[in-house]
């Protein structure tokens, strides 16, 4: 009888004999259950958390650079590919009413990442806050400036790094540029970008499963960017069986790409107002963000609104977040999105 059977037929035996409350009987000679020492369990990898979400992740997978990537929100854009890997998004104005997205990766992984598009003078301030590599498609004039001067590493597609980029055929220039995690990474490690230990990235938040602040309710959360000819309107509407606000864009699910069953989600949406005007003399339109300073801001987190604020003392130092009255902002692990909005936007939020 073959080893597999005889357990089997055993295990069996054992069964039927204690429901009937008399012992099995023995087995001897070559039929006999070969006894195996017992097998401990391989240990669990320890676990790391993500400076950016608050998620666990290996240590390799947060000890690398940070990845930041300017997608577009233009509605021949949509829809995007890679925001739902993201672990911090920032969603703010451009010239002509639209937004774009800047978007960093730590531990997530992406494997398409479209559309990639160019650079703005504000978008590099959270690029530079946290030490992060950015993948761009050129930039406006002050931009690329601006990349010098603060010594942001790019891969820029336009000037030297179009071997990890290319062009989606199935849609049209300029929102068919696309990359990957993986591809940039490779990109980070060609031009020696990478991190040597011990250095690791840092982030902008503290993150605690049952923060301890309490705010009001609130279910829904609506921002109208944009001229109301041609709006582009974000709305996160809580889930509460899972915990995260599921983002909604113009009134439909902000879904993938690549698997339009995947949604956009967020363990926390921030609303921040900020001076926003029209640079002088611009015919494009290219506006101007007050990021250095402090102002108020809005956290939306298990489905409550709490009251905060800001303050950032130069292009290069981190944003800091507190409480309204001042103490220690902690939020709830997951991807955060921050919406940068110019100080006069109407907020819309249902409880």
């Amino acid at each position: 009888m073959r080893r597999g059977t005889l357990v089997a037929v055993t295990a069996l035996l054992l069964v039927v004999a204690g429901c009937r409350e008399v012992p099995p009987p023995p087995v001897t000679g070559e039929d006999a259950p070969v006894s195996f020492p017992a097998v401990e369990a391989a240990p669990s990898p320890p676990q790391f958390v993500c400076p950016l979400d608050g998620e666990f992740a290996a240590e390799a997978e947060v000890s690398r650079r940070i990845l930041a990537v300017i997608m577009d929100n233009h509605p021949s854009a949509r829809p995007q590919a890679g925001l739902a890997q993201a672990c911090l998004v920032y969603e703010v104005l451009v010239e002509g009413g639209i937004t774009r997205l800047v978007a960093f990766y730590l531990h997530g992984e992406a494997p398409v990442l479209l559309p990639i598009r160019s650079a703005r003078p504000y978008f590099l301030d959270w690029v530079a806050e946290l030490d992060a590599v950015l993948a761009h498609c050129g930039g406006t004039p002050d931009a690329m400036t601006d990349l010098a001067r603060l010594k942001i590493p790019g891969l820029d597609e336009v000037q030297r790094a179009q071997a990890y980029y290319e062009r989606h055929t199935g849609r049209k220039a300029p929102y068919n540029l696309r990359s990957s995690t993986a591809r940039l990474r490779q990109a980070i490690a060609a031009f020696g970008y990478q991190y040597d230990p011990p250095r690791v990235p840092g982030g902008l938040f503290r993150f605690d499963a049952n923060p301890a602040w309490e705010g009001e309710p609130a279910a829904v959360v609506r921002l109208a960017y944009g001229a109301s000819s041609r709006p582009s309107v974000a709305e996160w509407r809580y889930d509460e069986a899972t915990g995260y606000y599921l983002r909604f864009q113009n009134g439909l699910a902000h879904t993938s790409a690549t698997d339009s069953r995947e949604q956009v989600k967020a363990g926390t949406v921030i609303v921040l107002p900020v001076r926003t005007t029209p640079v002088k003399d611009s015919p494009e339109g290219y506006l101007s963000l007050q990021l250095v300073g402090n102002g108020k801001a809005t956290v939306f987190a298990r489905g409550m609104a709490v009251e905060a604020r800001w303050s950032k003392k130069d292009r290069a130092s981190p944003t800091i977040y507190t409480l309204a009255a001042g103490s220690e902002l902690v939020l709830p692990p997951g991807p955060v999105w921050i919406q940068v909005v110019p100080l006069d936007m109407v907020v819309e939020v249902q409880r």
